[in-house]
């Protein structure tokens, strides 16, 4: 498919830049946010809902030729990067997670018609006691989350959202975020493109978190939101410095070291906030992003594997090309009622779920919640070929014949052939919580073929299909 696409689309970057004498390396924008947060604002940054975006937007520096090597790859048909590993993306997981900014609620859209923004502005920033909140949310939207290409003008539009604090919360300010960035990695894959805007920090941190080869060494914990590690003193010793290194290291490496679950991380996973886990099914819908002018899909069929489900071939892609060519230059629109097909498709997201069919392995360690609980026994686990292994955690003493897996994670656990053992009477069970995620006895829960890799060691042909596996706990 990654080819089909790329060859049909001869504007694509990744053809034009085979003939480029010189590569071309995006201009990229960021505006930090500078000094420390008015404890005078923190009650109305948290009833907003930016209390966590308002900590993360000091010290980042971006890399403009990691990011130019993400849009080379960026197919704006499926949205979704064509890595040697498979297709990925930025999900409302990672915007959830990595910003913070809420992911549910309503959709940010609205007029952006007023008959006279001079009183706008001066009832929302000059004559009210409480404007210092209006406008530092307005910094973090037009300098940090959703910059403009000027750099330094802010769309008014938002002082309309920003008139009840009480409101603000109740927008899903994460999937417009995502939305924009959608939208401006699309433009930046023609080549005369030479700027791209949008939370460009996202994209780096999220190329970070997954492709390890690429990452800094940071010596300092995580921390919530999960962006902020980028914020401390960082190592970027070995690291490529010019983009066709890193194209090469994508090309080379990626399909191996690609990390699918990086949240899965036990020392990531416990620093986040339960009130984040409350709805994972939120992560998963299939529908369009909507942001004022803004329409761009949430192809999250495509990507399965980013939230340890099996995946299968994906249907052909909603494709909303020609909504690129539709923006705020369209004045005096009614944009709730011009998108409202797709606004209706946001508010009915939980029917847009796609099939998800699990994996079933161990948990290789401890995690925080609901999700599992850690290995202390042996399981057995039944491959189609009726070859069976005993994988055993930390407190079995079974001899270890099969070589373990060199990851920290899989030290611990040995493989042993053995009989399939009687399964036919392990039903599945719903999670009360997430009722799309189907637990085995034992607590045992979903992840991702890449974990075989880490739980099992196995690679090349034992890899090459899906594996049903029946968990069974001794």
């Amino acid at each position: 498919m990654a080819r089909e696409l790329i060859r049909f689309d001869d504007k694509h970057i990744s053809v034009e830049q085979m003939q480029m004498s010189v590569d071309r390396i995006l201009q990229c924008y960021i505006r930090n946010m500078t000094g420390p947060l008015s404890p005078l604002i923190e009650d109305y940054l948290r009833e907003a809902g930016f209390w966590h975006v308002a900590m993360i937007g000091r010290g980042c520096k971006l890399d403009p030729k990691l990011i130019s090597a993400l849009i080379e790859r960026w197919i704006p048909k499926t949205h979704t990067f064509h890595l040697p590993c498979g297709e990925c993306t930025i999900t409302l997981e990672d915007v959830h997670l990595q910003l913070g900014l809420p992911v549910e609620w309503d959709a940010v859209t609205g007029s952006v018609h007023s008959a006279d923004w001079g009183a706008v502005c001066y009832e929302l920033l000059g004559a009210i006691p409480d404007n210092i909140n209006g406008a530092y949310i307005l910094q973090i939207i037009g300098g940090y989350l959703m910059p403009d290409l000027s750099r330094n003008l802010i769309h008014l539009r938002w002082l309309l959202k920003l008139v009840d604090f009480r409101v603000v919360g109740e927008f899903s300010w994460g999937s417009a975020v995502l939305a924009t960035l959608y939208r401006e990695m699309c433009g930046a894959t023609r080549p005369n493109k030479a700027k791209i805007r949008g939370c460009l920090s996202l994209l780096q941190s999220w190329a970070r978190f997954r492709v390890l080869f690429l990452r800094p060494r940071v010596d300092h914990p995580y921390t919530f939101p999960l962006i902020t590690r980028w914020n401390h003193s960082a190592s970027y010793a070995r690291l490529p410095t010019c983009l066709e290194d890193i194209r090469l290291l994508l090309d080379q490496r990626s399909e191996a070291q690609f990390q699918w679950t990086p949240y899965e991380d036990p020392t990531i996973w416990v620093v986040i906030l339960d009130e984040y886990l409350q709805n994972l099914n939120a992560w998963h819908v299939k529908v369009p992003l909507v942001n004022f002018a803004i329409v761009e899909m949430h192809q999250l069929d495509k990507v399965l594997r980013q939230f340890g489900f099996r995946q299968p071939i994906p249907v052909a892609p909603e494709v909303l090309d020609d909504h690129h060519k539709i923006d705020l230059r369209q004045l005096h629109t009614d944009w709730p009622r011009f998108w409202s097909h797709y606004i209706q498709m946001w508010e009915d997201r939980y029917d847009y779920i796609p099939t998800r069919e699990p994996i079933i392995v161990p948990e290789l360690a401890y995690k925080k919640g609901r999700r599992c609980r850690p290995i202390n026994s042996a399981h057995t686990i039944t491959r189609p070929s009726n070859r069976t292994y005993t994988v055993t955690g930390p407190n079995s003493s079974t001899v270890d014949t099969h070589s373990t897996a060199s990851s920290d994670d899989a030290s611990h656990y040995s493989i042993k052939a053995g009989h399939p053992p009687n399964t036919h009477n392990q039903n599945p069970r719903r999670s009360k919580h997430n009722p799309g995620q189907k637990l085995y006895k034992g607590g045992i829960k979903c992840v991702t073929v890449d974990d075989l890799h880490v739980a099992l060691n196995l690679t090349g042909t034992d890899i090459d299909f899906y594996f049903n596996i029946f968990v069974q706990t001794f």
